[in-house]
């Protein structure tokens, strides 16, 4: 899946949820893999190794697979003892010199800044505090100074659920703090969790139930395995306004499965959740959870289009005038192929700008060396990680990628660069609905220092095309 497969149906679900009244975003673990955190699994592995308890690594992966995580966690606890909070922060961290926050979390600290104070609720599982920093990172982007907009970690009862003033953006963290320096109410070994669930009431509980009748609740990379995640939810799905739903994200990234594995278990996982009172939303990539995040403020504003629709613009305006634009198309990439040419003092270089049609399929518009004169001719292929060609990848991954010819592949060129495409309609969000493909003649490793040394006018180019693109919807009648 990519931007461009977000359909008018899949955004209606949060259009219906209760999220024009109030949101909660709810995150898990996968949110801060993509920054290079470890998953639960993984921390439980170092910690293990970290204790002495086992020594080798496979051991330790095979204990932490077939054993309660919790209490392998417990065990690192009780052999670790005092040393047992600081040697968290480093299985955590590791070597890490402060992880950024990854593009959900900026979309998410966004998304909190652009709203109404307020209307929003950051709630997280995760001991980290990048959701705290893409809020700072922000707010002094955004508004030239820091502290406008403050952020505040906050774990504990006395926290729970008070007003903060209408500046503060607080992220609630259910399972507790590892910062850099120190930690807060910590919940990560069985008797942490045993604590927890022996509480009557507890803070988080509250809070949860208080968010879904507020509006919408939407949980963003957890696996839902923590048992006091799973008490807490038991509660709040019991009583709450029928217009208010819970949607869990579920993303295919995670589950490390290919397509047609993941079709398979989709019907199965989708009345898993579906059975314990939340809404399943499927996506493949991350990258679909980020897009997600950015349309939720628009989603109820009159003429709202999904970025499904808004893709379909952009290539119904192309194929509407299908000559004209593959001419001057391939004009353009054709002097950009001798612009780069020069720059890389000779290299011979190919362009190329493939577009989304808005039905799962990338199609290669225009290339610099040759013009196409009917859209029956032109090379389309499925989006997504499995993408056969490298655009496609490129698209789902949101990311520029590289790819080097293997020896049966038969490609005459060194390597190759897709750089993905953003184009923005009307005041709507920007999506990936494009992307553009340069072919060098030069090995790989050559062109990636080359780029690194011209990025500015690499990063011009995406920039051009993305203007082009989005400027044909205004000027082609609707």
């Amino acid at each position: 899946m990519s931007a461009p497969d977000l359909t008018p149906a899949i955004m209606a679900q949060f259009a219906a949820s209760g999220a024009d009244k109030h949101l909660t975003l709810l995150l898990g673990a996968g949110a801060s893999v993509a920054s290079g955190l470890p998953d639960w699994n993984e921390l439980a592995v170092r910690l293990l190794l970290r204790s002495g308890a086992v020594r080798d690594r496979r051991l330790a992966e095979l204990l932490v697979r077939e054993q309660d995580p919790l209490l392998v966690a417990e065990a690192a606890k009780q052999s670790l003892g005092s040393e047992w909070e600081a040697s968290v922060r480093q299985a955590l961290y590791g070597n890490f010199q402060g992880p950024g926050p990854s593009t959900l979390h900026f979309a998410i600290a966004r998304h909190c800044l652009d709203e109404q104070p307020g209307k929003t609720t950051l709630i997280t599982l995760n001991f980290d505090t990048l959701l705290e920093q893409a809020v700072r990172l922000l707010s002094t982007r955004l508004r030239g100074r820091a502290g406008e907009f403050a952020a505040q970690a906050e774990s504990g009862h006395e926290h729970g659920v008070k007003a903060l003033p209408q500046r503060q953006a607080r992220v609630h963290h259910l399972h507790g703090v590892v910062g850099p320096t120190g930690t807060k109410n910590l919940i990560l070994a069985l008797s942490d969790y045993n604590e927890v669930l022996s509480a009557g009431m507890p803070w988080q509980q509250v809070l949860l139930i208080q968010s879904l009748r507020r509006g919408a609740l939407i949980l963003v990379g957890t696996s839902y395995r923590d048992p006091d995640v799973r008490k807490w939810f038991h509660h709040v799905m019991r009583d709450h306004p029928r217009n208010h739903s819970a949607i869990v994200l579920l993303v295919r990234e995670s589950f490390r499965l290919g397509r047609d594995e993941f079709d398979e278990i989709l019907p199965a996982l989708a009345s898993q959740w579906r059975a314990i009172g939340l809404e399943p939303v499927i996506t493949s990539d991350f990258s679909d959870a980020v897009q997600i995040v950015q349309e939720l403020a628009h989603i109820h504003r009159p003429g709202y289009l999904s970025p499904q629709e808004r893709a379909r613009l952009i290539w119904d305006a192309h194929t509407a005038r299908f000559n004209e634009y593959q001419d001057s198309y391939a004009r353009r990439l054709e002097s950009e192929a001798h612009d780069l040419c020069h720059m890389l003092h000779g290299t011979n270089v190919r362009t190329s700008l493939w577009i989304a049609d808005g039905n799962g399929y990338l199609v290669r518009w225009a290339v610099s060396d040759r013009i196409y004169r009917s859209p029956d001719v032109l090379t389309s292929v499925p989006t997504g990680q499995e993408s056969s060609v490298l655009a496609g990848r490129a698209l789902s991954a949101e990311a520029p990628l590289w790819e080097e010819p293997t020896a049966h592949s038969g490609h005459q060129w060194g390597c190759s660069l897709a750089i993905p495409v953003w184009t923005q309609i009307r005041e709507l969000p920007p999506a990936v609905t494009a992307v553009h493909v340069i072919d060098f003649l030069a090995p790989i490793g050559q062109m990636r220092a080359a780029l690194e040394i011209n990025a500015l006018g690499i990063n011009g180019l995406e920039t051009g095309w993305g203007d082009r693109l989005s400027h044909v919807v205004s000027t082609h009648p609707a």
